[in-house]
């Protein structure tokens, strides 16, 4: 069985190596960038993706790693590297809220 794994900011440097490496093996990989949908701002929407993919791993890539844009654009930046992973990590909660029998229960 192929392990369902979602990548966000596959589009970036890291997400496309990741997503390349991830490529070769048997995982059903769910590759999901900001030209899909803004989803640093619609967490809403990313929880919906995430619960209908139901994977077994996310690996979050997002990140604004250039430094003259974190200067240009700190409150971006922080938004970005600091708030969305924090928000990511409670849409991760929320899917692992109730498990019974490696079956997920959404409440």
């Amino acid at each position: 069985m192929n392990k369902k794994i979602i990548i966000l900011g596959s589009g970036g440097c890291l997400g496309k190596q990741i997503s390349e490496s991830l490529g070769f093996g048997s995982y059903n990989l769910k590759k999901i960038s900001r030209k899909n949908f803004n989803y640093i701002d619609n967490d809403n929407k990313l929880f919906k993706i995430i619960k209908k993919f139901n994977p077994k791993i996310i690996i979050n890539c997002a990140a604004i790693s250039e430094l003259s844009k974190c200067r240009t654009n700190p409150k971006k930046a922080y938004k970005v590297n600091a708030i969305f992973p924090y928000k990511l990590s409670f849409i991760s909660l929320r899917m692992l809220f109730l498990k019974e029998n490696g079956n997920l229960f959404i409440k």
